[in-house]
């Protein structure tokens, strides 16, 4: 009798118990050619911020979508650095299938002066040249996805920026 019940266990175990998950897989392979996002500004590109100008919006950025083969989610981020090279980036992430960002005059200056040195020995502000793109990626919210391609990165747009310290 001891036995029958292991045997009734273990056949019903196996009976409800499925060997391939419903889930479609989406694969977004490296090898596909994947367009990157194209950046576009509107607005100044020499931004000089005062007390008078610190909450005014005097650049937008947009973008076209990033093409990965798939109907995908896509996160967009904005990395700026001080060269082409960026190697002493920072990164502010915009959003997921988002193609559009204003940057405003406070946001600006507190990134120029915290991470890029807009403030000299005496804190007297120091032009900043600053070289952003957008770089695009498959988002997290997609589990479906698999061997997920690094990131594609837009053109370089650059911006002169002199920051504003009291």
């Amino acid at each position: 009798m001891k036995y029958k019940i292991y045997i009734l266990i273990a056949l019903f175990c196996v009976v409800f118990t499925a060997c391939e998950t419903d889930i479609d897989k989406i694969y977004v392979n490296r090898t596909k050619i994947i367009a990157p996002p194209v950046l576009k500004t509107e607005g100044l590109l020499d931004i000089i911020i005062d007390e008078t100008n610190i909450n005014n919006f005097p650049v937008v950025l947009n973008w076209t979508s990033s093409d990965f083969g798939q109907n995908v989610i896509v996160a967009y981020s904005l990395e700026m650095a001080t060269n082409t090279s960026f190697d002493d980036s920072f990164v502010v992430t915009v959003g997921n299938n988002t193609y559009v960002k204003a940057l405003n005059c406070d946001d600006l200056n507190k990134w120029v002066i915290a991470n890029f040195n807009g403030l000299d020995d005496n804190n007297m502000p120091l032009n900043v040249n600053l070289f952003m793109r957008i770089y695009a990626t498959v988002a997290i919210e997609n589990p479906i996805v698999t061997r997920l391609p690094d990131k594609v990165y837009s053109n370089v747009i650059t911006l002169s920026v002199m920051p504003y310290s009291e």
